[in-house]
């Protein structure tokens, strides 16, 4: 199945806009997974803490809702034509 992830600020430079093949019953994290074999090093340092984890700043979003709104958390199930946007730490002021 196919989903379509697109990354902002500095994940645009890293991601772009992508189609991602995934498997049927593939979930958020199997994606996240498959993106850090996918671009290296340098995503998986933005993405992922040291223990596997989300890095906390991290926002991800499928289909315009962010993924902490579903009880499943990263487990959540995709679906083909499923978009997922991810954007990094934000700061400002």
């Amino acid at each position: 199945m196919v989903v379509s992830v697109k990354g902002y600020l500095t994940f645009r430079d890293l991601m772009g806009q992508r189609q991602v093949d995934i498997l049927d019953g593939a979930t958020l994290r199997t994606l996240l997974e498959q993106l850090a074999l996918d671009l290296g090093e340098g995503y998986t340092r933005q993405v992922f803490d040291a223990r596997g984890g989300l890095q906390p700043a991290v926002s991800l979003l499928v289909n315009g809702v962010h993924y902490t709104h579903s009880q499943a958390g990263l487990g959540m199930a995709l679906h083909a034509g499923d978009e997922i946007a991810i954007f990094p730490p934000m700061a400002g002021g």
